[in-house]
């Protein structure tokens, strides 16, 4: 799960006692972290967000989702499997 040196490494115009202060503002909450510290970025000043980090992020959580559910899947699969069988 990313943290609070991930954020860092994505705003890395911001100052990171900032980003920390956010980050702990949140609970160390990633993703509240992660919109508010968006909605500080100033459209104007897109040189504050870096772009690539972020969207590797979003992709590798997306990725980690997806392999949970799909575990979760096969577990319910397998469940299910076990169950019609013993009936």
């Amino acid at each position: 799960m990313p943290d609070l040196a991930t954020l860092i490494s994505m705003f890395p115009l911001i100052d990171p006692e900032v980003i920390t202060a956010v980050y702990e503002s949140t609970n160390n909450n990633f993703d509240g972290a992660l919109n508010q510290l968006l909605e500080m970025a100033d459209p104007s000043q897109q040189d504050l967000i870096n772009r690539e980090k972020i969207i590797a992020v979003m992709y590798s959580m997306a990725h980690n989702h997806f392999i949970q559910a799909q575990g979760i899947d096969q577990a319910c699969s397998g469940y299910c499997k076990q169950e019609s069988q013993q009936r």
